[in-house]
């Protein structure tokens, strides 16, 4: 748990910084953003919505409102054995909107958060709403988490969730954590 709130404060820290606005790509609505989501129900799983977010997303049980990180509200669902699922919003004091920026920033906010021997195992670019977001898979002690992240005008959303049992996991994606990443959507 420590991990997840470093990682996610160091992720926040990092990609707030000293960044200059440009023209960006058209807004989503919440009614298109909402129409739009890859995974809209998933048998058993309950959905959260956060209007103040202006998000959406599917957990496998039901969540809780967080607000454990201070920088950042959210929801928070722990399942058994040994999970922890996390989808939470940050507002900014900067502005960003320049891809080659954000795409170079993400990159070195997962360096930053791979420490105390995490090991970066992948990272990629994905879009969501035509916004490029990051992808990655770190691999700690014990631990595997996996976590999306993207940064639209001076609005950070986090995505995560951490397996405590890591046996036979490696880069690639868990289907029920994808179910998780698709069932995500956002709004301006």
């Amino acid at each position: 748990m420590i991990f997840k709130v470093v990682a996610i404060l160091s992720l926040v820290i990092s990609l707030g910084q000293s960044w200059q606005a440009q023209p960006s790509t058209p807004k989503i609505s919440k009614t298109q953003a909402l129409r739009e989501v890859r995974v809209k129900s998933f048998g058993g799983w309950k959905e959260a919505i956060s209007e103040q977010g202006r998000f959406r997303i599917l957990f496998p049980g039901t969540p809780r409102v967080s607000d454990e990180v201070a920088t950042m509200t959210g929801f928070r669902f722990t399942s058994r054995p040994g999970a922890n699922w996390f989808a939470y919003v940050s507002d900014l004091s900067t502005t960003v909107t320049d891809d080659v920026q954000r795409r170079n920033k993400y990159r070195e906010s997962v360096k930053a958060i791979a420490h105390d021997g995490a090991r970066v195992l992948r990272q990629n670019d994905i879009y969501l709403n035509g916004k490029l977001g990051t992808e990655f898979v770190l691999k700690g002690r014990g631990t595997m988490s996996y976590m999306r992240g993207f940064l639209v005008g001076n609005r950070m959303w986090v995505l995560s969730v951490d397996a405590f049992k890591t046996t036979n996991r490696g880069s690639t994606t868990p289907k029920d954590v994808q179910w998780f990443f698709d069932s995500f959507t956002f709004w301006e």
